[in-house]
């Protein structure tokens, strides 16, 4: 593998790089680098070392759950998303949010949220305000592992 610096790196600097794409299920991504004699120590892998299996197993039921809703509700950027449906994904999405312990996993990513959330921010653009769509943007790149600072009004 040849990697390129797009900065200076300093003498004995880390060099991080995801040996995987990012999987809602790290478990699996866990396992696959176990098979291959490699324990990572990222903080992802170690928020999820401490999530119990129930709440996982939770976590992974309810991300199919809203893989199925986004799949079956595909929306169309000229007609408004109806709000019973929103309010459907905002039930949804804290129920999911609330399988990531917020200290454990405070500015780490939380993939399993991301379909959802991109699907709540099209919504609320829609069919809601312009000050809702970007509320949820903000809150869904937070919950992508993005720190976010506003400044003004």
């Amino acid at each position: 593998m040849l990697i390129h610096a797009t900065k200076d790196i300093a003498k004995d600097e880390e060099i991080m790089m995801p040996y995987r794409v990012a999987d809602p299920d790290s478990s699996m991504t866990i396992d696959v680098l176990k098979h291959w004699g490699f324990e990572c120590e990222c903080e992802i892998c170690v928020a999820e070392s401490k999530t119990s299996p129930d709440q996982k197993k939770e976590r992974m039921r309810l991300i199919k759950e809203a893989a199925f809703f986004v799949t079956t509700h595909k929306q169309d950027n000229f007609i408004p998303t109806p709000a019973v449906l929103i309010r459907k994904a905002e039930v949804l999405y804290s129920k999911l949010e609330a399988t990531y312990d917020s200290a454990v996993f405070k500015n780490i990513p939380r993939f399993g949220l991301d379909h959802l959330g991109s699907w709540l921010c099209r919504a609320y653009a829609s069919a809601v305000t312009l000050r809702k769509a970007i509320e949820a943007a903000l809150k869904h790149l937070k919950n992508s592992g993005f720190d976010i600072v506003v400044k003004g009004k």
